[in-house]
């Protein structure tokens, strides 16, 4: 009686559980920052991850409805055939197009996040390695731009009318026209994909050289870069899945094309792009637990040292985790002279024994 109803269970247990693994990190990324001074430009890259939340949210509760529609239909149909046609709908093909578009917007917001970030942490001092990674900030920007608009463009006239893309009639007699299985739209999407992720994953390179972190920070780095491969390795899985059995389209309007030959090989694409984002997300939320590692290095003491005389114990700690958190090159910059125009300020710069004893002190309440 039942068709595939194992299948699809794992399809939902797979589905919720990478939709866990996304979110769960995401939100609490949000909360870790909660204090961190945020300049205009992390301010900007906060929005632009906030907005990819927000549809992320909107998008997986209504795929929990379809699958779960999926799920009842499976359950009284007696093969795969009927299962597509109780599945297939105007609705739901209309969806099909506005959630490729939705994922390929949620994938450049991150992408715009990241820049915003990395923006955040150019030194502002005037170094002419500054100035070259700003300008290559401004040239990922315009491309980040001008890839999504030509990748929405290419998707939108793939087909001779938009109506196409959401003619039941034609899908079910494999007569279709859609840019899912498009060789153009695809190979577009897999070229500009990599394109702007290897420049978002080259960027930070320059960056990292310049941020002070401890031992334990460079031994979960590799960790994060390797969340970082997810969204590339990912669209390459993907496009060859499709390319398999000669599912893509050469060129619209061609007559009879084989396309999706199953249900359960759309949810092998959509795995797939459920991976990429949740790469992609990932991998932005992770350098925030930054501050939850703990640091033994010799400024977080001198930190610790002058907040103490300034602040009581109770607050070093507070205080040092809010400078972990985020702490930016520019922003580790102005706080090391602060601190040194207080230590001057204060003579407390030549005490050696004093400086120890507090050193001693602070060690107690570090992060």
């Amino acid at each position: 009686m039942a068709v595939g109803l194992a299948t699809q269970n794992r399809y939902i247990g797979g589905y919720l559980a990478i939709t866990v693994v996304s979110l769960v990190p995401a939100l609490l990324r949000f909360y870790v920052l909660r204090h961190r001074r945020r300049t205009f430009s992390l301010l900007v890259s906060d929005v632009l991850f906030g907005l990819t939340l927000l549809i992320m949210v909107g998008v997986r509760v209504y795929d929990t409805y379809v699958m779960v529609a999926e799920r009842a239909v499976r359950a009284r149909a007696h093969s795969e055939a009927e299962v597509m046609i109780g599945t297939l709908s105007v609705v739901w093909l209309k969806y099909s197009l506005a959630e490729v578009l939705l994922h390929l917007l949620m994938i450049w917001l991150v992408k715009g996040a990241f820049v915003a970030l990395y923006w955040g942490l150019v030194p502002e001092d005037g170094l002419k390695f500054s100035k070259l990674l700003g300008w290559a900030l401004h040239a990922t920007a315009v491309i980040l731009v001008a890839t999504w608009v030509a990748m929405v463009a290419v998707w939108l006239t793939f087909c001779p009318k938009l109506s196409d893309n959401w003619d039941l009639s034609a899908f079910l007699a494999v007569k279709f026209c859609s840019p899912h299985w498009g060789m153009l739209t695809q190979t577009l999407w897999l070229i500009l994909t990599l394109i702007t992720d290897i420049m978002i994953f080259i960027i930070p390179l320059t960056v990292l050289r310049r941020l002070r972190m401890s031992s334990l920070e460079r031994k979960v780095l590799p960790l994060v870069f390797l969340m970082g491969m997810i969204p590339i390795v990912a669209p390459i899985v993907r496009y060859f899945v499709m390319l398999h059995d000669g599912n893509l389209i050469s060129r619209a309007g061609t007559g009879q094309v084989r396309g999706i030959t199953s249900l359960e090989k759309f949810h092998l694409v959509v795995i797939l792009s459920y991976l990429e984002t949740m790469g992609a997300v990932l991998a932005f939320s992770m350098p925030a637990f930054r501050g939850l590692l703990k640091s033994s290095g010799r400024p977080e003491r001198v930190r610790a040292m002058v907040m103490e005389e300034r602040k009581g114990p109770h607050r070093v700690k507070k205080s040092l985790t809010q400078l972990a958190m985020g702490t930016t090159y520019a922003d580790e910059q102005e706080e090391e002279r602060r601190l040194t125009r207080i230590m001057e300020d204060s003579g407390r710069g030549s005490e050696m024994g004093s400086v120890s004893t507090r050193t001693i002190s602070a060690e107690k309440y570090e992060v």
